[in-house]
């Protein structure tokens, strides 16, 4: 990995070239599960729980659980964010 760049909402990893395919496969995938691991717990405290009665709380669990969600919805099925040399897509399991 050369260089790691974050932002408010998304983050950019600059990398060589992997030393296996599984190696290239947990790098693709892993900007999915984390989108994942963000979306998950936040939905679950809206569904159990609902809005509060303060519009900034809202809106952070609003961003930070269903806008994940929907990052990693669109990272799987519109994987050309992930590399500009290879898709997600042909980031199958190894085996």
């Amino acid at each position: 990995m050369s260089s790691i760049e974050r932002y408010p909402i998304w983050g950019i990893t600059r990398f060589t070239l992997p030393y296996s395919r599984f190696d290239h496969w947990v790098i693709a995938w892993g900007g999915v599960a984390a989108q994942a691991v963000v979306a998950v717990p936040l939905i679950a405290w809206v569904e159990l729980f609902g809005y509060s009665r303060f519009q900034p709380v809202n809106a952070m669990l609003a961003i930070g659980g269903f806008l994940s969600l929907s990052f990693a919805v669109f990272l799987i099925y519109f994987p050309f964010a992930v590399s500009t040399d290879r898709l997600l897509g042909d980031c199958s399991p190894p085996g």
